[in-house]
């Protein structure tokens, strides 16, 4: 079950660009005992077949963790610019600005996490751009140009049509894949098949160091722009992956990821992954996250571990 709560404020909108805000009744949500709560649809130009949602899920009520999500409710296919900003009291406690596409079968972005709703007075301020087909507006003309190139390829996404080479990943598997559209994407695939190297002149990327997983979903935001990953594991693997190829919009995505899955288990290893990739938002995000648990009323062997892996760390 889910509850629709809280209110919806519209600003004036055009075919390109929507704004409102949702003010999210924090009682209604204590007293309704709801985990995934969503606000009222957003339409778009007044078109009722294209509509979007906000969801908040209740990932951890001990520690009152919510993960904030933009739905695409209905419609074909749409690629946008979503810019969020999360007001706690009135003041606004984070943001966050990216590009997304949403289809039949990816509907629901994972925006970013929220502590505290049940202490807070909670306003979501959401703006929504959408590609323009007037040249004159140059920010829709820049958005349309940058979505263009990096979402025209789902059709031969891990498609042997067309493909010139293939990725030997760590498994042993082998990937179909494009040598333009790598080349388009990463300044280091662009080097590699520009310059008298062995994959310039073989059908054949070495990539043993990455595994199988972890480079298809490398090769999912090259190829469409969007990024499938929830797992810590799987974003750690990415996140070294997109180092490595000089992805740095998915390394930055990766961070979000892991900072949104952050636990007593897995901080130090973040803490550790951000020092190792010069990821300096899941640095702060893990150091906080370690500053906060310290304070909490944790369990002794909690405290421990985290303590003895942070030692550990150290001394590498």
């Amino acid at each position: 079950m889910t509850a629709i709560l809280g209110r919806l404020y519209h600003e004036p909108q055009n075919n390109n660009y929507v704004k409102f805000k949702w003010v999210v009744s924090e009682k209604l949500i204590i007293s309704s005992g709801e985990k995934v709560v969503v606000s009222p649809e957003i339409l778009v130009s007044n078109d009722k077949q294209s509509a979007f949602q906000l969801k908040l899920v209740q990932k951890n009520s001990l520690n009152d963790i919510w993960g904030l999500r933009l739905c695409r409710v209905n419609g074909k296919s749409l690629s946008c610019k979503c810019t969020i900003e999360v007001l706690k009291n009135g003041q606004i406690a984070d943001t966050r600005s990216d590009n997304y596409t949403f289809s039949v079968n990816n509907r629901e972005k994972i925006i970013l996490d929220i502590i505290g709703i049940s202490s807070w007075s909670l306003s979501i301020v959401c703006q929504l751009k959408f590609p323009s087909t007037n040249t004159g507006n140059n920010e829709s003309a820049d958005m349309d140009t940058e979505l263009g190139l990096k979402f025209n390829f789902e059709w031969i996404f891990l498609n042997k049509n067309f493909s010139d080479l293939v990725l030997q990943t760590a498994c042993g598997k082998e990937i179909p894949a494009h040598r333009l559209v790598l080349a388009t994407a990463s300044p280091v695939f662009q080097a590699m098949f520009s310059h008298d190297m062995l994959e310039n002149k073989s059908q054949s990327v070495d990539m043993v160091d990455i595994s199988h997983q972890a480079a298809v979903e490398m090769l999912r935001y090259i190829y469409t722009g969007s990024v499938e990953i929830q797992e810590f594991s799987l974003a750690a693997d990415v996140l070294a992956a997109a180092d490595k190829y000089q992805l740095e919009e998915l390394k930055n995505k990766c961070e979000r990821i892991l900072g949104s899955n952050l636990s007593t288990e897995n901080a130090v290893e973040a803490l550790k992954i951000a020092d190792t990739y010069s990821a300096k938002n899941l640095e702060k995000e893990a150091v906080d996250f370690i500053k906060r648990k310290m304070n909490e009323t944790l369990p002794l062997n909690e405290i421990k571990d985290m303590i003895l892996g942070k030692g550990r760390l150290v001394s590498k």
